[in-house]
């Protein structure tokens, strides 16, 4: 039977064989030739490719834009212009949608130039790509403390810059969104019957985030858990802290309706060691 596969030897000696014929060493020189037909395309003068790129920029032509700024920031890292091509690539990847290419973008540009100017822009935007992303309180908040721990480190490195007041907002925002998370948790708790469980929430969001709109509520249902405890003192203290700072609000309306005014000679046993009660410091206040 004919064997279908040369050895490798066989095989070198029959190319050496065809590659003496006239006609054989044509087509090798012709292939030897296609093979190396690939031409490498010329480098664009850094200043037509960067006019290139803004034109698609300016056209909204996102995916290409970047894709050009991309290509000037590798082919020309060490010119003048490359920071800046870095940071339009990561607002064109933004424009386009890409939140996975804008933030590889961004954390590229402050490893590459920790020290540029306009590191603020930077930071707002890697704060905006988490806020964007944000869960609604009853899921779990991983992405509000990424962006709230960018706007913190831009408010604190640079306290003047025009984005530092939105920083501060989004702040307030994403505590609310804390604030909520953990009532969410704690009101859950209360339908549960687990009121220990209930008051370690409430007092999470009065100690931590005494500032937002969650803080009355907390009051109320701390004292609302502490009532269900058994605690009646813990509940009126709670009442008082509600009525000495937000005495206006409906949530002590509700609780005057349920129990009334807090009674005070159940305080009795706070005097001594009031200075070190937690809301008394948390408060910075004497409800006395």
């Amino acid at each position: 039977m004919p064997t279908l596969l040369l050895s490798l030897p066989h095989f070198l000696h029959r190319l050496w064989q065809l590659s003496h014929r006239p006609a054989c060493v044509g087509m090798l020189f012709l292939v030897v030739a296609c093979a190396g037909m690939e031409e490498e395309v010329p480098l664009l003068p850094l200043d037509e490719a960067f006019t290139e790129a803004q034109q698609l920029l300016d056209n909204k032509q996102w995916e290409f834009a970047a894709e050009k700024f991309r290509d000037i920031e590798a082919n020309y890292p060490y010119s003048g212009l490359a920071a800046t091509a870095q940071l339009l690539q990561s607002y064109a990847w933004y424009q386009a949608g890409d939140l996975g290419l804008t933030e590889v973008a961004l954390s590229l540009f402050r490893t590459r130039y920790p020290s540029h100017p306009d590191n603020d822009w930077v930071l707002y935007m890697q704060g905006l790509l988490a806020f964007e992303q944000i869960s609604p309180p009853n899921r779990e908040q991983e992405q509000s403390t990424v962006a709230r721990r960018y706007f913190v480190a831009l408010v604190r490195d640079y306290p003047q810059s025009q984005f530092a007041s939105d920083a501060r907002l989004k702040i307030t925002l994403i505590d609310n969104f804390h604030a909520g998370h953990q009532m969410e948790i704690g009101r859950l708790y209360q339908r549960l019957n687990a009121h220990i469980a209930a008051v370690s929430r409430f007092v999470l969001t009065i100690q931590t985030f005494d500032n937002t709109q969650q803080s009355p509520e907390a009051l109320y249902r701390l004292s609302e858990s502490y009532r269900a405890l058994g605690l009646q003192g813990e509940a009126n203290y709670v009442l008082l802290l509600l009525n000495r700072h937000y005495p206006e609000s409906g949530w002590y309306a509700l609780a005057f309706e349920r129990w009334g005014a807090p009674d005070t000679s159940s305080l009795l046993s706070y005097q001594a060691g009031k200075a070190e009660d937690v809301f008394g410091v948390l408060m910075n206040d004497d409800v006395y």
